[in-house]
């Protein structure tokens, strides 16, 4: 099983230049700095409707889900965009086990107040 996986150059620039996304090149945090709540439903079905590498893959997966995490801070995330994610998320667990662990904070101690918007969601994942 891959334990790490890491966002590709190569992943990043095809994504940047395939969704239009505001990109200046100089982001740290790739997935989180590019995230847009607006755009989740599209980035799911680009996922969905492309084929796509696993770092493509990859990339695009962290994209959506630091998009949920700040659309988790505007207003609650509905049924249907986690159930899709879900889906995703678990039909690839190996592929992205180290994005459910990140987001769950899997092996802190830590109250509400020390999570991000999507840890109690990322938890609850059934294919953990």
């Amino acid at each position: 099983m891959n334990t790490t996986h890491i966002i590709t150059n190569e992943a990043i620039e095809y994504l940047n230049r395939e969704l239009v996304l505001p990109s200046t090149g100089r982001e740290q945090d790739w997935e989180i700095e590019l995230a847009d709540s607006n755009r989740i439903n599209e980035f799911i079905s680009f996922y969905e409707n492309k084929p796509l590498s696993d770092d493509k893959k990859f990339a695009l997966m962290a994209l959506i889900i630091g998009s949920l995490e700040n659309l988790a801070y505007i207003k609650s995330i509905n049924k249907d965009i986690w159930g899709k994610v879900a889906r995703l998320l678990c039909a690839r667990i190996e592929l992205y086990k180290p994005l459910i662990d990140y987001w769950s904070l899997v092996g802190e101690d830590n109250n509400d107040d020390d999570t991000f918007a999507i840890t109690k969601l990322m938890r609850s994942l059934k294919c953990c």
